[in-house]
């Protein structure tokens, strides 16, 4: 019965990509009921915003594949982590990452945790920075304050594994082949 659903539903979605083509205009400039051809103009927006994801998943899974990358997260461990830094807000993490689309690691930086969760399918690591410092002017030295505690709490709730990397605390969300992290 379940599967009956599933396959419903993407049948349904076969049909809005049928019916959000551009229709091919008849002689007299109106268009007909046959499906006409791919051209950019007169897409309807539901047609691109569906073909993109389409797109996207196919990029993914290409990525995936060339670097054999293992998945270590899933899309719900991942919200159930943003979910929770977003909730904290009495103190600034920063975070860095590393994407499976890109070579270029992101510095340290406070992050807006529900713009991350739509990048969570492409990240392939997130490091936690948990000193967080504080100026207190130029003669006096920084204030420094160790949430190590509340970030594990968060990652031991959900059952996260991650790494120790020097000092930060590092979340897989894909391990390459090569790769031999002593996760904790």
């Amino acid at each position: 019965m379940r599967l009956l659903r599933h396959r419903n539903r993407w049948e349904q979605h076969a049909r809005i990509l049928v019916y959000f083509r551009p229709l091919k205009p008849e002689a007299d400039g109106t268009p007909s009921r046959q499906p006409g051809s791919l051209s950019s103009e007169g897409h309807d927006s539901i047609y691109v915003q569906l073909n993109k994801k389409i797109v996207m998943k196919e990029r993914l899974v290409e990525i995936i594949n060339t670097y054999q990358l293992v998945s270590v997260m899933n899309k719900t461990k991942w919200r159930e982590l943003c979910q929770d830094f977003e909730a904290i807000h009495n103190f600034h993490i920063k975070i860095r990452y590393k994407l499976i689309t890109e070579d270029e690691i992101y510095g340290f930086a406070p992050v807006w945790w529900h713009q991350l969760l739509e990048d969570t399918p492409f990240i392939e690591w997130l490091e936690f920075d948990p000193l967080v410092r504080e100026s207190r002017g130029r003669l006096i030295a920084e204030k420094q304050t160790d949430y190590s505690s509340e970030i594990l709490n968060i990652l031991n709730k959900h059952s996260i594994r991650y790494s120790k990397e020097e000092s930060y605390f590092r979340v897989w969300g894909y391990i390459r082949g090569d790769a031999n992290p002593e996760i904790v």
